[in-house]
């Protein structure tokens, strides 16, 4: 299902209902979401930097130091820059 959102609080707005009625936040699910949301946050950060984006601006982003984006990422982990046009 795809779904076009235009405005992260709209959808937070419109979706944190479903939250509330349908999840009772124990210690357990919370764990779980937390969880989740990391995973999703990784995801983000990994793509970014596939696009060519600097740590540093990643880190401005998220309202993070530049040594917690560090830590964040897995030591080691190469990422090729995309080329342009005139790029060999």
């Amino acid at each position: 299902m795809l779904i076009e959102v235009r405005s992260v609080e709209c959808f937070v707005k419109a979706h944190s209902r479903v939250w509330e009625a349908r999840i009772p936040m124990n210690d357990a699910n919370a764990e779980a979401l937390i969880s989740e949301i990391k995973s999703v946050k990784m995801l983000l950060i990994l793509q970014l930097l596939g696009m060519g984006m600097k740590q540093k601006q990643i880190a401005l982003m998220l309202g993070i130091s530049d040594a917690t984006m560090s830590r964040l990422l897995p030591k080691g982990l190469v990422i090729e820059k995309p080329r342009g046009p005139g790029d060999k």
